[in-house]
């Protein structure tokens, strides 16, 4: 039986942080990838004066297309880009996919974040964790589910990693191609940040280049975590 792993993002492109992960999660055997976004980034290109329904349609596509390069297909709790809140309908309808899939290990944004929708992410992530565990008071009980925050270096504050993803370089060309596929958000210009932000990353644990993350509830003592499983 294969386990279950999500990637909650605030937005269409947000996965660009750990998409290195995704990239191998997805290839594994014993694993289920699903990738869950809060908002389909409707207010990407209000700049350029294109209506929120229309880019909501753009990035759609767009994350189609990058999840679908890796065999995925995005689902959506469809809150408005730039008015996400944690809403208890947004937060059950997550519990309910942890419940008919219960996840393995989540992975979501950091919640000191610059971007309200981040750290709204994270808000819902973690409610809905508590919903699907049948939680009705506030306090998180310990269940078998590994809890990891990514973050980025532009907008997160405070960010520590606990673990690294180690990439080597045909890895990190991939992932530079699929970030590239983001065109409606400078997608290159992404990808070239995040190839810089990888390789700091990379420089910590001697690897080529490296994602980073924190983790926030570690597997059952004695088991091994997602990222001892890769190695």
């Amino acid at each position: 039986m294969k386990e279950h792993i999500y990637f909650v993002n605030a937005h269409p492109d947000d996965l660009i942080a750990c998409m290195g992960l995704c990239m191998r999660l997805s290839t594994e055997e014993r694993f289920e990838v699903h990738v869950v976004d809060v908002t389909r980034g409707e207010r990407g290109l209000s700049s350029k004066g294109v209506s929120m329904a229309e880019c909501a349609a753009i990035r759609t596509k767009e994350e189609e297309a990058v999840c679908g390069a890796m065999g995925l297909k995005p689902q959506w709790l469809n809150e408005i880009d730039g008015e996400a809140c944690a809403s208890k309908q947004a937060c059950q309808a997550l519990a309910d996919m942890f419940i008919a899939k219960p996840p393995r290990a989540i992975f979501t944004q950091w919640p000191v974040d610059r971007h309200l929708d981040h750290t709204v992410c994270s808000t819902i992530a973690l409610n809905a964790l508590r919903f699907s565990a049948g939680v009705t008071a506030g306090q998180m009980k310990t269940v078998a589910t590994e809890v990891y925050f990514y973050a980025y270096a532009s907008n997160s504050i405070g960010f520590v990693p606990t673990h690294y993803f180690p990439m080597d370089e045909k890895a990190m060309d991939k992932k530079f191609a699929l970030i590239s596929k983001y065109e409606c958000q400078n997608g290159v210009g992404m990808a070239r940040q995040d190839r810089i932000e990888s390789l700091c990353h990379g420089l910590k644990v001697r690897a080529p280049y490296a994602e980073a993350y924190q983790s926030f509830q570690p597997y059952i003592p004695g088991k091994k975590c997602i990222f001892d499983l890769l190695q």
